[in-house]
């Protein structure tokens, strides 16, 4: 969701105004199931950024984009009724997963030339709150399913089952990191591809020399992003699927999926095939707990390697 594509202007009030107006417009839409009349409210509350500093690209985008997320979202919750979660569902949540980082994205296109990477301040607040914009993701599918209950009591089991699902979690992060590794390896060294790292501690050197920043962003990365997507990627996505289609077109498809959002080409392989390894540590222990784990693991060795190892 971190698409670093952004000149800043205004950026972290512009950050946080597009991450409001998201949960804003998804909240709405998913309380008025009616698409023409919360089309018409978004753009409307919309109306106030022709009266501030921002970019014509904000002035005009924004709203469409908002609109079309309203739109979806609200026809979404007119048709669907309570029961079983749905692989429309699934998809439903990465797409808003995906359309929330565009819209990120153009909130942050201006005309000054201060790269995201360098805006510490802005790198931070991405992190931080987009997490809770995919737990909102997440909520809403189960409330409007009347799941919430029911898939926590499933995926998040009692503390007697913890210690097993910490061991599941730890060897399978171990593995999936090792894995990886190979992975990125043979791409760089066999393959000749020029790695893009997505870790913020790789292509935001400056991060390393501030210890609250550091905090900060460990603290995203290794706990609130692997709580939030494997809630969104295996829980509902993968779940999902699974049900609809069976086991290995649903851990193909998620897998790819959860590859794909991290919306870096030259790490889609590594992270396909890590997102298959968390699928299955998922379906054998059925707990989010050990994927979650698992999750927090690699990017926890990437964290620390990059600020330790990488010099």
């Amino acid at each position: 969701m971190y698409a670093c594509v952004a000149r800043v202007h205004h950026a972290d009030e512009a950050m946080i105004a597009s991450l409001a107006l998201v949960i804003a417009t998804m909240a709405m839409a998913w309380a008025i199931p009616y698409p023409t009349m919360v089309v018409l409210l978004t753009v409307g509350s919309s109306l106030p950024l022709w009266f501030v500093p921002v970019s014509w690209t904000q002035r005009l985008l924004l709203p469409a984009m908002l609109g079309i997320m309203a739109g979806g979202v609200a026809m979404w919750a007119h048709r669907a009724q309570p029961g079983r979660i749905t692989a429309g569902d699934g998809f439903l949540g990465f797409g808003l997963f995906l359309w929330t980082s565009f819209i990120l994205s153009i909130s942050l296109l201006t005309t000054h030339h201060t790269s995201l990477s360098a805006n510490l301040p802005l790198l931070l607040t991405a992190y931080l709150l987009t997490p809770p914009t995919e737990w909102f993701i997440v909520f809403m599918i189960l409330r409007h399913r009347r799941r919430l209950s029911a898939f926590i009591a499933e995926n998040y089991a009692g503390p007697s089952q913890w210690p097993r699902e910490i061991v599941w979690g730890l060897a399978t992060g171990g593995v999936m990191t090792l894995l990886v590794g190979v992975l990125v390896s043979i791409e760089s060294q066999i393959g000749h591809v020029t790695i893009q790292s997505n870790n913020p501690f790789v292509y935001a050197s400056t991060i390393n020399s501030h210890p609250v920043i550091v905090v900060a962003m460990a603290l995203a990365v290794i706990v609130m992003a692997p709580l939030a997507e494997e809630a969104l990627f295996r829980g509902i996505l993968f779940g999902s699927l699974r049900t609809a289609w069976g086991f290995w077109w649903a851990n193909l498809t998620a897998a790819a999926v959860f590859g794909a959002a991290h919306m870096d080409p030259t790490l889609f392989i590594p992270l396909m095939v890590a997102g298959m390894m968390l699928n299955v540590a998922y379906v054998k222990t059925r707990s989010l707990v050990t994927t979650t784990i698992a999750h927090a693991l690699l990017n926890g060795l990437a964290v620390f390697s990059a600020l330790f190892a990488v010099r």
